[in-house]
């Protein structure tokens, strides 16, 4: 197993120059982040170290936008990602705000899931032309992301396995679903085919 650290999380005093460094000083290889929006190409890939999957979509939400919408900025992550190597694009369900919430909305939550299952449709099929993955990430909602659709294991693998599409998994995020769910390795286990390794 090899891990990825999220570089907007880790050193949170240090600019971005100083956290590749110190990543790369303590041995790691691989680096994560959320907006590519605020990143410096240059100094990451200058770096030595390989982006393994950045935020797709932080200004478009699957659940309330138009496909249009959502088109235009996840074709814009591709364009980022092909600049860094990256063949894997991380999408959430809504937007988040500055505290990791979600702004409630009237939409009920079937019109949500139609509305996202009709986005990842077609953005699968983008992928798919791209040569690019796409993972899902169910969130916690007791603690960081309140208000946050996809927030169980369940909902997002029925999603995935209605999509059935090799261009989308399920970015499982231990911290997360520990808190949502617990029964960690059982769900690894039974469903390790939906989840990106």
């Amino acid at each position: 197993m090899q891990y990825s650290l999220c570089i907007d999380s880790i050193y949170p005093k240090e600019n971005l120059e100083e956290k590749l460094t110190k990543i790369k000083q303590v041995g790691f290889k691989f680096i994560e982040f959320w907006d590519w929006r605020d990143k410096d190409f240059d100094l990451i890939m200058n770096s030595g170290l390989k982006v393994t999957n950045f935020s797709g979509n932080r200004i478009s939400s699957l659940t309330l936008d138009s496909t249009e919408k959502v088109i235009q900025e996840v074709n814009a992550s591709i364009n980022t990602a092909k600049k860094l190597k990256c063949d894997r694009i991380m999408l959430l369900s809504d937007i988040l705000e500055g505290d990791g919430s979600v702004k409630i909305n009237s939409t009920s939550n079937e019109k949500k899931f139609l509305r996202l299952y009709d986005n990842l449709k077609t953005l699968v099929e983008i992928a798919k032309k791209e040569d690019i993955i796409l993972v899902i990430e169910p969130l916690n909602t007791f603690k960081d992301h309140k208000n946050y659709y996809l927030d169980s294991f369940q909902k997002t693998l029925e999603l995935i396995q209605s999509i059935n599409s090799e261009h989308l998994k399920i970015l499982y995020d231990v911290y997360h679903m520990q808190i949502m769910e617990g029964n960690i390795l059982e769900t690894l286990q039974r469903h390790h085919l939906y989840i990106l390794e």
